[in-house]
């Protein structure tokens, strides 16, 4: 059990991990106690900087099958020009 709630990649590895023990266990796993709602909020978020759209905390029972959110590829025509 985490001393201090995690955040990022930490966040959603624990919260993945734990999913299947349900959200408040998963939430005390993951430093956040009691306080389920900040912790679902903030794993939203850490989720949202990877590009995961994470509407339900069942979501991470099949993580895996999670894609990020389309988006725009910006790269160079060839190696060379980059």
């Amino acid at each position: 059990m985490a001393s201090t709630p995690l955040t990022d990649i930490d966040l959603l590895n624990c919260a993945q991990a734990n999913a299947k023990e349900g959200l408040e266990s998963a939430a005390q796993h993951c430093g956040y106690g009691e306080d389920s709602s900040r912790f679902m909020a903030a794993l939203q978020e850490a989720a949202q900087n990877k590009g995961i759209t994470l509407k339900n905390f069942s979501d991470l029972l099949n993580f895996d099958d999670l894609q990020p959110s389309s988006g725009e590829a910006i790269a160079p025509e060839s190696p060379g020009n980059l």
